[in-house]
């Protein structure tokens, strides 16, 4: 064999052999599921002053902040937006001559964050799914909130000066799902699902402002009201809540459940307390006019009011109940029922215990009337 011929074997031989080894990588092509998204949107529309900011996510933990942008600290110059909503870029929209006058937050579901500092010029409608969340606001012109069920810490400042639109400034509604209207910058409150987790609210409102706090579920709540006018509470639910609400005035308390609460209105005229239930609760009204307590049910509760005028406390149901009223002869007790009641009121008022008119301090049945 040639040298021209062998070499020439080796090399197809050498050939054959890298064939071998290497020869076609077996590839399979398969599909893979991706987890539901949606798309993450931020619009502002110059014309309506309307800002939209929606999560990128069902279930994402988002956070947003927002501060004032431009001349006026008040966010009628811009507001800037940092938010991992905005791949955490700080974005500024709104200008002196086209500012934001509304934001909606659409966070749906998740562990949220919410922090808007004073922004006096600006409204807010935000919207939370079912997450434990923190909500902080700042002054703002005023602010509608509804969530579902989660541990909620919501803090806001004042709104404006008399009420807004809708005969309302501070709007918090627990409980609930909602629908986003961008179109409006609003929200829509929908089915109630209810919420059995312990949640805090405080709303520092100015004494001309009009506030309603919702509550739907089981949960041990506290709200904390500050001295808005006409200021509305509603709770729903068997859990043992806390509410305190300040001197504005008409204040309206209303609970509806098992638990043992704990109600507090200040020293405004008119303010309203109706509790239903089996609970051991203790409702105190201040020193306004007319204040009304009406507790229903078998627990052993305590009502008490100030030395404000015309209050009246009304109890039925077969606890062991105390009750304390101002020494102004207008005030009026009424108590039905067959527990062991302690009565303590002053000289002139108008007691009535189960269709009898005490006069003077002593036993009547079951219950001891004090006077003076």
């Amino acid at each position: 064999m040639s040298l021209f011929s062998w070499l020439a074997s080796r090399q197809s031989q050498a050939r054959t052999r890298r064939s071998r080894q290497r020869g076609p990588a077996s590839i399979q092509l398969r599909l893979e599921q991706l987890e539901d998204r949606l798309t993450p949107s931020v619009s502002f529309d110059p014309s309506s002053g309307i800002l939209v900011i929606q999560t990128n996510s069902q279930n994402s933990n988002d956070s947003v902040s927002i501060t004032a942008a431009g001349a006026n600290s008040d966010g009628s110059t811009g507001v800037t937006v940092t938010s991992n909503i905005t791949n955490n870029q700080p974005t500024t929209y709104g200008s002196s001559t086209a500012p934001v006058t509304q934001i909606l937050l659409d966070l749906k579901d998740g562990n949220d964050t919410v922090q808007i500092a004073d922004l006096p010029a600006v409204k807010f409608a935000i919207g939370e799914g079912n997450g434990n969340d923190t909500i902080l606001i700042g002054k703002n012109a005023g602010a509608d909130i509804i969530a579902g069920s989660g541990v909620y810490n919501i803090r806001v400042g004042d709104g404006p000066a008399g009420p807004t639109t809708g005969g309302r400034n501070l709007f918090v509604t627990i409980g609930y799902t909602y629908t986003a209207l961008p179109a409006f910058g609003a929200i829509t409150f929908g089915q109630q699902i209810g919420n059995n987790n312990s949640n805090s609210i405080e709303l520092d409102n100015q004494a001309s402002n009009r506030n309603e706090v919702f509550i739907a579920g089981d949960g041990n709540n506290q709200i904390i009201m500050g001295n808005g006018f006409d200021d509305e509470v509603f709770i729903y639910g068997n859990g043992s809540n806390s509410v305190s609400v300040g001197d504005g005035g008409s204040a309206f308390v209303q609970i509806t459940g098992n638990g043992n609460n704990s109600v507090s209105v200040g020293n405004g005229d008119f303010d309203s307390v109706t509790v239903s239930g089996s609970g051991n609760n203790s409702v105190t009204a201040g020193n306004g006019f007319d204040p009304i307590i009406q507790i229903t049910g078998d627990g052993n509760n305590f009502a008490s009011v100030g030395n404000g005028q015309s209050g009246s406390i009304s109890v039925s149901g077969n606890g062991n109940n105390t009750i304390h009223g101002g020494p102004n002869f207008s005030n009026v007790v009424y108590l039905t029922g067959s527990g062991h009641n302690y009565i303590a009121v002053g000289s002139e008022t108008f007691v009535e215990v189960n269709g009898v008119f005490p006069v003077t301090t002593g036993f009547y049945g079951d219950t001891f009337v004090q006077f003076g």
